[in-house]
């Protein structure tokens, strides 16, 4: 934390000891944090969040902020435990049921999830981030139709969430419609209020992929790369667009890289292994396939026993 935001955090805190420690003060507070975590100031958001908590451990929406800190932290673990702590303070925190549902969609836990959107709706029906959430949801279970209807439904409440905007333009990449999906994704980044820039980028960048424009995808991709440098998907999505353009050995640079942060990551190895084939190095192509398919990806069964054939010649 730098000295200038100490500073600005010791005055802020002074003004509400000075009036008191009432809600209408921390919500003040609370309301700078969140700016600062949209403009993406992620550790001066996370500093106004913990001296709220310190000022107040019952103010429970501090508690909500943190769990949104973690999902851009990919770190939901935590922000389950945090948005908890809100939870146990007010059960029917419509916000707050909102949040712990979007960490167990990123768990993969749909059922809970739904759970918990249902609770958010159920407490405020006209909650636009609950609605386009369960659209997400219904994507998933295979109800496009109902899923683009409750998109739409949250964007008519909240027209400018970006983040209801960027839903849309995924669903609108995992329909294929990339075209509909860029025009969904430049919306979402026009708005200053929009934290997790980094996955736009990605979801941008691969759908100029599917439609062949790779110098636009390497230019999204490099920015996703800069704002999450440590990401290895985006990182093994930029080695596809050297692989596609058989530019093997770039490609293989790009695929090391990701599995110098991750190394389990079963599709860096098989990527790997399908340029090390093309490369005709099949000693190392094996290893990659034999180490993709030890970690869970089936797919290398296939390409290992293609490759002991071709040693064998």
């Amino acid at each position: 934390m730098t000295k200038h935001l100490i500073i600005f955090l010791g005055l802020l805190i002074s003004q509400i000891c000075t009036y008191g420690q009432d809600c209408e003060k921390l919500d003040s507070l609370l309301v700078i944090g969140y700016e600062k975590f949209k403009s993406e100031q992620f550790e001066e958001a996370r500093s106004i969040f913990d001296s709220i908590a310190i000022l107040d451990s019952t103010y429970y929406k501090t508690y909500n902020g943190k769990a949104l800190l973690c999902i851009y932290e990919e770190n939901c673990d935590d922000g389950l435990i945090e948005i908890n702590k809100a939870l146990s303070l007010k059960n029917d925190y419509f916000e707050g049921l909102t949040t712990r549902g979007e960490l167990y969609m990123r768990k993969n836990d749909l059922v809970k999830a739904q759970i918990d959107f249902e609770a958010a709706l159920n407490v405020n029906p006209n909650y636009a981030r609950a609605i386009s959430d369960m659209g997400v949801i219904d994507y998933f279970k295979g109800k496009y139709k109902s899923a683009y209807k409750d998109i739409k439904r949250a964007l008519k409440i909240d027209p400018e969430d970006a983040s209801i905007i960027y839903n849309l333009g995924t669903i609108d990449y995992y329909r294929k419609d990339y075209k509909k999906a860029i025009i969904n994704f430049n919306k979402s980044l026009s708005f200053e209020s929009m934290h997790n820039t980094y996955r736009i980028y990605i979801n941008r960048g691969a759908s100029k992929f599917y439609l062949k424009d790779y110098e636009g995808a390497i230019a999204d991709y490099n920015k996703a790369i800069e704002l999450k440098p440590k990401n290895p998907a985006v990182i093994i999505n930029m080695g596809m667009i050297y692989y596609i353009q058989n530019d093997y050995k770039i490609a293989i640079q790009y695929f090391d890289k990701a599995l110098d942060i991750d190394s389990e990551n079963k599709a860096g190895f098989y990527n790997r292994g399908l340029a090390y084939y093309n490369l005709k190095n099949y000693t190392k192509a094996l290893f990659d396939f034999e180490k993709a398919y030890e970690l869970g990806y089936n797919d290398a069964c296939k390409m290992i026993k293609d490759t002991k054939q071709k040693m064998n010649k």
